[in-house]
């Protein structure tokens, strides 16, 4: 069956107070188990704010901090899932929490080599 990455971006200027996060929290894990519960879910986690980039630029690395600048969503978490075809993954990417809130999902495919 194949693999999709439901990689979670949301809005990262919005403060929300601890009972808010609480109640987010628990949407996630509601929708994990859920997802467990169907035999979908493979994977997931919530994503620190702070991030290393390496970038390879003409044979030289470079280390940079994130998030960055040109990123006006972050990652915030991942699912990584599995779905009978892609517009079944994006079904079950539809029912995710943050959607609620002006978050997107990213959906992609696993490349299996």
């Amino acid at each position: 069956m194949p693999q999709y990455m439901l990689l979670i971006r949301g809005d990262d200027n919005v403060e929300r107070s601890p009972a808010e996060m609480q109640s987010i929290v628990q949407e996630y894990m509601a929708w994990a188990g859920k997802l467990r519960s169907e035999g979908r879910m493979l994977g997931g986690d919530e994503l620190s704010d702070s991030a290393k980039i390496i970038r390879g630029t003409d044979g030289q690395l470079n280390i940079t901090d994130g998030p960055f600048a040109e990123t006006k969503e972050t990652i915030g978490g991942y699912f990584l899932i599995e779905a009978d075809d892609a517009a079944h993954a994006v079904e079950i990417a539809k029912n995710c929490p943050g959607l609620k809130r002006n978050g997107a999902v990213e959906v992609r495919q696993i490349i299996e080599h």
